[in-house]
């Protein structure tokens, strides 16, 4: 990726795949699959709590992004590339305003 300074990071939004009746379909050892369905350029950081609109969101890490046009849904999983480490975790929440785009979550074991 270019290197910019304000989204020094790279993202990767999975989501599980789901059969015609919507349950998630699972690979031999049990482990949902997933497929990469969105990809850009980030600055992830440590957050306790992120305030927006008078609500409290309260994550691991939130996400700063460009403006984008992908929904992006609470469950959803990420992939944090911060150059020194690779953060996964599940999407709390999402929002998208004129400037750009922030998604706050949780770091996760998997």
């Amino acid at each position: 990726m270019v290197n910019n300074p304000r989204h020094p990071h790279s993202l990767q939004i999975l989501r599980e795949l789901l059969d015609e009746e919507g349950n998630t379909i699972l690979d031999e050892e049990q482990n949902p699959i997933t497929e990469v369905v969105f990809e850009s350029v980030c600055r992830a950081y440590p957050t306790g709590k992120s305030r927006y609109l008078g609500d409290v969101v309260i994550s691991d890490y939130t996400i700063s992004l460009p403006k984008h046009k992908f929904n992006v849904k609470p469950g959803d999983r990420v992939k944090v590339d911060d150059n020194i480490r690779i953060l996964s975790g599940d999407v709390v929440d999402s929002y998208v305003n004129n400037l750009g785009a922030n998604i706050w979550f949780n770091i996760s074991d998997n």
